[in-house]
């Protein structure tokens, strides 16, 4: 038997895999074990909570689950994107304890490219709260931090850590979750993928920056959800960010870059947008600038007219987008 411990990293379609392997549990010579919903991110949650007990017990169950079948051809897969920001005690507590079955483990994680792995992940953010330039700084990804742990666990446990290339479109069939149904050795079916993609464009994110920068009140999480899926609706370019932005923050990490790409195999360089591409954003507030066309897009969806002289202001483009979350408010100019 083999522990298949799945770690993201995060941006890497691992809800779409979790989500797959929720559905159809058992495939092939895999099975799949999870503490949540769809996953075992609670892991981390309760060991940064300060819920030790509760991170062992859940640890325990996972142990457990495995141990309850005995197929020696039987792949285990744990999924969390969350567990590279788990500390290292904590890592090594779950190594450990899942090193006590008995079983080979391969902890394996897709590994994004820094500058759409900030890009995406800075996208996810704002659809929280409101960011500014510091916050594409924080999310760059950390390679070292994030997986030298579970390395430096390979030395004494036995257990192999791998890293995977997210790279989708060189991928047979062009799809993450068939790809790691393939890497493990449990090819899953077309028909089985569960996908899950709700990212915007950037004229959407124009439009979300502006609200977070007018509204201080917060959404439900319900509330966020209905809006995102509202804005996904607006078809765009993709959000770019200025090599001006981002050639400071690769020079500062160049070193852990490194890291990575002597592990990877591969390179992790990208051309960042330059100065011919009109959609980049050389600092964040730059999305506050909404285009005529998008706003014309935003008073399609809400049903207004615009009467008054001069464009619509920051407030009232903000008014409008909060509409497309209460869709049975009465929208007016």
């Amino acid at each position: 038997m083999t522990i298949v411990l799945h770690i993201g990293m995060q941006k890497t379609a691992s809800t779409s895999i979790q989500r797959t392997m929720t559905r159809t549990p058992r495939w092939g010579n895999s099975r799949y074990i999870k503490l949540d919903l769809s996953n075992s991110n609670s892991l981390h949650t309760n060991y940064k909570d300060g819920k030790r007990k509760t991170f062992e017990k859940g640890v325990a169950e996972l142990v457990r689950a495995v141990g309850q079948d005995a197929d020696p051809a039987m792949n285990h897969v744990i999924s969390s994107e969350n567990l590279p920001m788990l500390p290292a005690d904590g890592v090594e507590y779950l190594l450990t304890e899942l090193a006590r079955t008995g079983q080979r483990i391969r902890v394996v994680t897709y590994v994004r490219k820094p500058v759409s792995f900030m890009e995406s992940m800075f996208q996810q953010r704002l659809k929280r709260r409101l960011l500014a330039d510091d916050d594409v700084r924080q999310v760059y990804p950390q390679y070292r931090r994030k997986f030298g742990t579970y390395e430096k666990m390979a030395e004494t446990l036995d257990l192999s850590v791998e890293y995977w290339p997210f790279l989708p479109k060189e991928m047979e069939h062009g799809c993450v979750v068939r790809d790691f149904g393939r890497r493990i050795g449990s090819p899953i079916r077309a028909e089985d993928v569960v996908q899950d993609n709700f990212g915007l464009s950037q004229p959407a994110l124009s439009l979300l920056y502006n609200y977070r920068s007018e509204v201080e009140k917060q959404e439900s999480k319900s509330e966020k959800g209905r809006m995102v899926k509202r804005l996904a609706k607006l078809t765009g370019p993709k959000l770019r960010f200025h090599s001006d932005l981002v050639a400071p923050i690769l020079d500062k990490y160049r070193s852990d870059i490194e890291w990575m790409e002597t592990r990877l195999g591969v390179s992790l360089e990208e051309r960042p947008a330059a100065d011919d591409d009109p959609a980049a954003i050389r600092a964040v507030s730059d999305l506050g600038k909404v285009h005529p066309d998008t706003v014309s897009w935003l008073m399609r969806e809400v049903g207004v007219t615009w009467k008054k002289n001069g464009e619509p202001t920051g407030k009232q483009l903000a008014r409008w987008t909060g509409q497309l979350m209460r869709k049975s408010e009465t929208v007016s100019a």
